[in-house]
């Protein structure tokens, strides 16, 4: 009997955790930093030092999956890191979405999607790797009150526009990532207008690193999924874990502009992070695995997920 209490007491213990940190609350609910332009320190310079990049470059142990594009897992500030490091070329190696819409939205908010697990968006269109990319919101506010771990539904909470179509609009103050048909990428604030020729844009919190400058947020750490390029058409998926019980610390919002700038970006952005992060490789044998912890083996289900696309 006492061990049946216990399990009980452990089970509603582990539930409550989930309902509240494994999903990205609505944009009233997250932490908003000190200034979004950032308030940058005195030694902090727009020119990244390509000395101090290759030696940082040089110590890590690069996998190469496919030609141009590499793995490496290390860690940084004590958080586990997973990168995904591509140099993007059209018809090639390409970023690319995918996410799912319900059959019948008739009754839906626009921006209702189906929830799937990045394991499973990244296998479906055959994704060298893959992260999570738009937040959505801890209740489907619009929708009804049943929380998202009993329903099936995810509500983006962000702009999602893809191949000519806004599915889902943007929220003010946030940024997005906005990715052309050539494979250009730019961060803009999710207010301003799509540009023509845009392949995709998602949200998305904001950019972390902008024209080489490090910006300053308030210093709290968790899992983080977050995203890098550079003008040389370098481009990184990454994931810092930060999941209780994985052994890793998370970063803050700063230390991953810091970490993407070592690496050799000029431009960053956070896309959702918390327990929703995913990091998905697919391996030798054509299976995909999810590299970072989770408490959930199946993983969170996600309104959307960007990959790397290998074209031979």
């Amino acid at each position: 009997m006492k061990k049946k209490k216990k399990n009980l007491i452990f089970s509603i213990l582990f539930l409550s955790f989930f309902l509240f940190s494994c999903v990205t609350p609505a944009k009233n609910l997250v932490p908003v930093p000190d200034t979004k332009n950032g308030k940058v320190e005195e030694e902090n310079s727009s020119v990244v030092n390509e000395n101090t990049v290759s030696e940082f470059r040089e110590k890590l142990d690069w996998a190469e999956i496919l030609p141009g594009i590499e793995y490496s897992t290390f860690v940084y500030e004590k958080a586990e890191i997973h990168c995904l490091k591509t140099s993007l070329s059209p018809n090639k190696c390409e970023l690319d979405l995918n996410f799912r819409i319900p059959d019948d939205k008739v009754d839906l908010p626009v921006n209702c999607f189906l929830g799937k697990s990045v394991k499973e968006l990244a296998e479906n269109k055959g994704f060298i790797g893959a992260v999570n990319g738009t937040p959505f919101y801890s209740r489907n506010s619009e929708n009804c009150d049943v929380l998202s771990l009993f329903n099936p539904l995810r509500q983006c909470a962000g702009i999602l526009y893809y191949s000519g179509v806004l599915y889902s609009p943007g929220i003010p103050g946030y940024d997005m990532l906005v990715v052309s048909y050539d494979m250009d990428c730019r961060i803009m604030d999710q207010e301003e207008e799509i540009p023509s020729g845009t392949f995709f844009a998602l949200g998305g919190f904001w950019q972390v690193l902008k024209d080489g400058v490090i910006q300053e947020f308030n210093d709290i750490l968790d899992s983080r999924t977050f995203a890098g390029f550079n003008d040389s058409g370098e481009f990184f998926l990454l994931v810092a874990e930060g999941e209780p019980l994985s052994g890793s610390g998370g970063l803050s919002f700063e230390n991953s502009g810091k970490l993407l700038r070592s690496l050799g970006c000029t431009q960053g952005i956070q896309l959702d992070g918390g327990s929703s992060s995913s990091f998905v490789l697919r391996t030798e044998k054509g299976e995909y695995e999810r590299k970072n912890f989770s408490l959930f083996p199946g993983g969170v289900k996600v309104v959307n997920c960007i990959g790397i696309k290998y074209t031979d």
